[in-house]
């Protein structure tokens, strides 16, 4: 059997011997899909009376897609309906219908029904007895079950035969999990995983820093860095030879600032770690939403040359709205690198005014200060990077490096016995039998041949491999980084930001939610229609305020049905968005259950999900 298709005109030449496709081999999974199929195809379209060739070429041509294949055959074989006029038929005369055109058949051409041995009543009781179909949907049901003409159907051997075969090619459970992931990853623990992203105000030195980190620790190829060496000295950009680590496109190459997610994974002995690197610029804020989504920690670079950390900080740069975003986003933990002190002669009262300033702020947003470590440091010049610092002018300082205070770092609990969920970051390669996507798996566990769904689009796919970083892998648990290559599902299914779940619970996608949200600082009101972009993860959906419920205060409700939203309040509202996204309540998944408002290029509000409303 093939899915090519060939158009023969009458003029055409059709070699019988050549090979036009038709005798492709099926491997047994696969034959025992397009079987289960077709087998649900047939039930769903029994009352078409489609004949199971043209159901099995259909489901051939659909590869294996139910819904689709059940939405051809109507369209070709459903009848328009006719409008009745008074009362029905008795449904003992519309029974006997099918008796009396063979009949009428029989006595207008008796030759020839003679020639072929045609009897009447041998025909009549055909249409009384079971069909193919009726046997297939009996041993689905179970015991004793209408036919189609209305009569009864007494399961046989043969039926029963039926029913064995169906219920081993169910397509709900094929193909099953053969593995307890959750018992494989109790006793053989994978090395903890831990994401951190790298935010801060543009040109704080954020990818210089991190592409210093990564040559430092011997993740960087020597060869690739002498590229980057000699490439960058060639336009004139010597300094931004480590910063070409993380960007790597030609646009972000000539801008010199970051514009996507860079990523890259390393590492230690004790911990795998994944770089998250955010861009700095407002214009990108979206993209740096996206990569601290992901994120189980946060490392802030400040740059403390004269007058820029001023300028990130108190002069509406990305250093407030970027903590405030980290810490709504979920982050427990915040490594305060401050970068570039070399530009100030590595001065301890800049370092020390730096740190009293932040610590001020970030108790204000939710940052306690046993969540807050600072770390003075030079992206150039490599000091308390991967090694502490033995510079005289740095002996004031007797904490860790950042390459130490991050191996500190454990990974956060996810919880292994929930359902599948996992956060599509990346579209990689696209084929005719599938698509490889990356992605971070956040609840649950996947292994290799198992059954998914891709959501919003609500097409199954089977997961073909997996790799955990560089590793081809049976299984992977939450809150790993994989590469995953899925089978029997277009690459038109799949975008970033959807979500694979396991079918047998999908992850809701909804129009409407109820939210709690915390209002920032606001040009103007919010009102009842006010329009927004509404982020989630990776996914951004254009929203409006359908309803403001309540202003909220320490104690409960504050005003019920509020005429407008102000600066620092915090709020329940109604959103609607102009298409259904996947999204979950914050108590069953924190990743998916936090959303972001942003209007007019500025974040306006954070808060979490408490309710699906459609």
């Amino acid at each position: 059997m093939s899915r090519q298709k060939y158009d023969f005109d009458d003029d055409d030449f059709y070699d019988e011997n050549a090979d036009y496709g038709e005798d492709e081999e099926l491997s047994a999974e696969d034959q025992a899909q397009l079987d289960a199929a077709v087998a649900a195809v047939k039930q769903r379209t029994a009352s078409l009376g489609v004949p199971d060739s043209v159901v099995r070429d259909v489901v051939w041509d659909s590869y294996y897609d139910v819904a689709k294949s059940v939405k051809i055959l109507e369209d070709k074989y459903k009848k328009p309906a006719i409008k009745a006029v008074g009362k029905p038929a008795p449904a003992a005369k519309q029974a006997t219908k099918p008796a009396k055109t063979p009949a009428k058949a029989a006595s207008a051409q008796p030759q020839t029904a003679a020639a072929k041995g045609a009897n009447v009543p041998d025909i009549v009781k055909g249409f009384s007895e079971p069909s193919p179909d009726d046997i297939v949907l009996s041993a689905q049901r179970g015991d004793n079950n209408p036919n189609a003409s209305g009569k009864t159907v007494k399961r046989g051997p043969k039926e029963d035969e039926v029913a064995r075969d169906l219920g081993k090619l169910s397509l709900a459970s094929a193909p099953k999990r053969t593995l307890d992931v959750v018992s494989l990853a109790t006793q053989t623990p994978p090395k903890p995983s831990v994401n951190f992203v790298v935010i801060g105000h543009v040109d704080a030195g954020k990818s210089t820093l991190m592409g210093r980190f990564l040559n430092d620790i011997g993740a960087v190829n020597s060869r690739a860095m002498q590229k980057n060496r000699k490439e960058a000295a060639s336009i004139g950009k010597a300094s931004f030879a480590f910063a070409w680590v993380l960007d790597q496109s030609e646009e972000e190459r000539q801008r010199g600032v970051t514009i996507d997610v860079g990523s890259f994974t390393f590492e230690t002995p004790k911990t795998t770690f994944t770089i998250l690197d955010a861009p700095g610029h407002k214009d990108f804020v979206p993209n740096m939403i996206a990569g601290a989504s992901e994120a189980d920690y946060a490392v802030l670079v400040i740059d403390a040359s004269t007058n820029a950390f001023e300028s990130g900080f108190l002069q509406g740069g990305q250093t407030k709205e970027h903590t405030v975003l980290a810490r709504s986003l979920g982050l427990q933990k915040l490594l305060v690198a401050v970068n570039k002190l070399d530009n100030v002669g590595w001065s301890q009262s800049r370092f020390a005014e730096i740190r009293e300033l932040m610590s001020a702020y970030l108790p204000t947003i939710g940052f306690a200060d046993d969540q807050v470590l600072y770390v003075p440091c030079s992206g150039i010049e490599g000091d308390n990077i991967v090694k502490r610092s033995d510079r005289p002018d740095l002996s004031w300082y007797t904490g860790g490096s950042l390459s130490e205070e991050l191996e500190a770092l454990r990974g956060v609990p996810r919880d292994l016995s929930a359902p599948l969920r996992m956060s599509v970051s990346d579209v990689m390669k696209a084929s005719t039998s599938g698509v490889t996507v990356a992605g971070r798996l956040s609840a649950g566990t996947m292994q290799a041949n198992e059954s998914v769904m891709v959501v919003p689009s609500g097409e199954l796919a089977v997961v073909k491999s997996i790799a955990v970083d560089d590793s081809d892998r049976k299984w992977a648990v939450a809150g790993e980084n994989v590469v995953v290559q899925l089978a029997q599902i277009d690459a038109a299914h799949v975008r970033n930001g959807d979500i694979v779940c396991a079918p047998e619970a999908p992850v809701p996608r909804t129009r409407r939610l109820r939210a709690k949200v915390l209002v920032f600082e606001l040009a103007r009101p919010l009102l009842k229609g006010s329009t927004v972009l509404l982020h989630r993860g990776r996914t951004t959906e254009p929203a409006k305020l359908s309803k403001l419920v309540a202003v909220l205060g320490k104690g409960g409700v504050k005003k019920s049905k509020p005429r407008h939203l102000v600066s620092g309040q915090s709020a329940e509202i109604v959103l609607e968005t102009e298409h259904a996204f996947p999204a979950e309540l914050f108590t069953a998944n924190r990743d998916l259950g936090r959303i972001v408002l942003r209007q007019d290029g500025a974040t306006v509000a954070t808060g979490v999900i408490e309710e699906l409303l459609e």
